[in-house]
């Protein structure tokens, strides 16, 4: 059938004096999210190092577009000197991570953080030691999408921290709850955080005042609880390129902990490049802003991030761009023709498939897309799904022709030479159409200060505002045309134009003011 789918002295201690206690990258939180390009679906945004959708730090609720999904990152930070002394602090981390989908709106993620951290110019009272340690973390992300644009759904992220590396005390487990949110505009990914942590880290400590102040400023463990916030931007300026901007804030909690700009405060820029559909790679810099809490003995266990960070990370996916949604349309079933052998007896072809997505030229999923496949097997025609993808099963191998189109843009003509038991991945960009005519521009007074004015086309009725620069914007069919342009204050105006066949006509208006 051939089908369409849319598609120190304690045990801690000691062990910090060989290894030191990872910090997170916390599998965070929240998210609001993606906002597509010119179409009105969400943009796909890559994947975290948690080998789930994000920003940086910025979990993005939506769809999971492939079956599985693997990350590994590297990075380093520095920490300036906060011992007063004349130290400094370098810290070698990286991570290695996979998800699987169960379903579209559901996905499990194992990421396990390590890190090595290098102590330089401290007397003997604060300790010379320097290590490494690791941690792994589970999580589990639900969404659903509520309206056109607009996901929301919740995260579940279980840090397991030990005593000694390797190792899992239960009573340190952390938990960080979230909640997860959506939007989609062209092409911008917009993401928003708002969680808890219920922290434990600091069970995995026995006797903290047995800890040197080093060990105390590479731990990464706390006494506190935490409010989780964060907001984040990722704009594409291309289709395989996302720009990535963001802010977190991870607010300690408690009246020993310290205060709120004592704890922990990002913000990130990054860029994500990918040059096929199943293949990430990106690069974050990191700078943290807030100030440093006490480390001394006696004081509470806090979390102290290096002052600037970066990382670049790999991310791989398998199924990707594939969504598990029901068919928009499925062709009617076409037999697959059969060949004879010499015996006699028919032999069924091993058929072939198609599967892939498309987009506008910035990118942006296309959704309702229109196919027309013609194959040996015969013609079917299908429409893509809410994230533009696609997928033709049941093709019979040969030269295979595949038409697309789509409202508001041109369309496109591909022929492909499919093998049997083949599956071929097309990524088709469509180019938007030219209006069949436009009339734009600016309304001013003779001082050349930009007016709010009311503009009207007649006789068409159509009716548009210019904005606060004064610039106004109409699509209209080829034709002649009154303009009429009002703004309080100001004489109305009355201009004649003509708007050629695919033509942008300029109308700039200068207003004179009315006598009082």
């Amino acid at each position: 059938m051939l089908g369409f789918l849319a598609a120190g002295g304690s045990d801690r201690g000691e062990a910090f004096s060989g290894s030191v206690r990872a910090g997170s990258l916390p599998a965070l939180c929240l998210f609001l999210g993606s906002f597509s390009a010119f179409a009105q679906t969400t943009d796909p945004v890559g994947d975290s190092t948690s080998a789930l959708p994000g920003l940086a730090r910025v979990a993005v609720a939506g769809p999971i577009r492939s079956d599985a999904a693997f990350a590994a990152s590297a990075g380093y930070g520095f920490t300036e000197a906060v011992l007063d002394e004349s130290d400094s602090h370098h810290r070698a981390s990286g991570s290695l991570a996979a998800s699987v989908r169960v379903v579209d709106a559901l996905a499990l993620a194992l990421r396990f953080d390590g890190r090595y951290d290098s102590h330089a110019g401290l007397d003997g009272g604060s300790g010379t030691d320097d290590g490494w340690v690791g941690d792994p973390r589970l999580i589990v992300r639900g969404s659903t999408t509520r309206s056109r644009g607009l996901q929301v759904g919740g995260q579940l992220a279980l840090w397991m921290p030990g005593a000694d590396a390797p190792s899992f005390d239960a009573g340190a487990t952390t938990v960080d709850f979230l909640l997860l949110g959506s939007y989609s505009a062209p092409r911008v990914v917009v993401a928003a955080n708002a969680g808890f942590r219920l922290d434990r880290s600091g069970a995995t400590i026995e006797e903290p005042d047995s800890l040197s102040r080093a060990d105390r400023l590479a731990l990464g463990v706390s006494d506190s609880n935490a409010l989780l916030t964060g907001v984040g931007v990722g704009w594409h300026p291309a289709p395989n390129v996302e720009l990535i901007a963001e802010a977190t804030w991870d607010v300690l909690l408690g009246n020993a902990a310290p205060s709120a700009l004592e704890s922990p405060l990002r913000f990130d820029l990054g860029a994500r490049w990918s040059p096929t559909t199943s293949v990430e790679v990106s690069g974050v810099a990191e700078i943290g802003a807030s100030r440093r809490p006490a480390v001394a003995e006696g004081d509470p266990l806090s979390p102290v991030e290096p002052r600037f960070s970066m990382l670049v990370a790999l991310g791989f996916r398998l199924g990707a761009g594939e969504a598990r949604t029901a068919p928009r349309h499925v062709a009617a079933p076409v037999p697959t023709r059969r060949s004879v052998v010499p015996d006699g007896a028919a032999a069924i072809v091993e058929p072939c498939s198609l599967r892939g997505r498309v987009t506008g030229a910035g990118g942006e999923p296309i959704a309702g897309a229109h196919l027309r496949v013609v194959s040996a097997a015969g013609l079917s025609e299908g429409t893509t799904g809410a994230d533009g993808t696609f997928e033709v099963r049941d093709l019979q191998a040969g030269q295979v022709t595949v038409t697309f189109s789509a409202e508001g843009h041109g369309d496109a003509l591909r022929t492909l030479d499919v093998g049997p038991g083949q599956t071929i991945v097309v990524d088709q960009p469509l180019q938007r159409s030219l209006p069949e005519g436009q009339i734009r521009g600016v309304v001013s007074s003779l001082r050349g200060a930009p007016l709010r004015a009311t503009i009207t086309v007649q006789p068409l009725g159509l009716e548009v505002t210019s904005d606060r620069e004064g610039a106004f914007q109409v699509d209209v069919p080829p034709g002649a045309y009154t303009v009429v342009v009002l703004a309080p204050g100001y004489r109305t105006q009355q201009r004649r134009l003509r708007v050629e066949d695919n033509g942008v006509t300029v109308l700039n208006a200068d207003l004179v003011e009315e006598r009082r």
